[in-house]
């Protein structure tokens, strides 16, 4: 059991970004709610404020422009923001469809 609860940081940033990036989207062709983990479509990741008192809040930039429902097979494009704060946490996103 104590191996099971003896993780790394490095290990809980990994798992707490899986948690934090796997986000829900409606596809505009069938209204299907796709969860999917956003953090390999990130454009960019910036500080947008560096002193929020507990550390920094970050945006990052989601791009996917052929993104294929599962349920009806259309492709559609996936753009906005996911934000963190403080540090691992998801505080809000904004993602569209097209």
């Amino acid at each position: 059991l104590s191996k099971l609860c003896n993780i790394s940081r490095s290990q809980s940033r990994i798992r707490k970004e899986q948690i934090m990036f796997n986000l829900p989207v409606e596809c505009p062709h069938c209204g299907n709610s796709i969860t999917h983990n956003w953090r390999n479509h990130i454009v960019s990741s910036d500080v947008i404020d560096d002193d929020r008192g507990m550390g920094s809040e970050r945006e990052h930039t989601i791009e996917c422009e052929e993104f294929e429902c599962p349920n009806c097979g259309k492709t559609f494009s996936v753009t906005g923001s996911i934000y963190e704060y403080p540090e691992g946490a998801l505080n809000y996103y904004e993602l569209e469809t097209n």
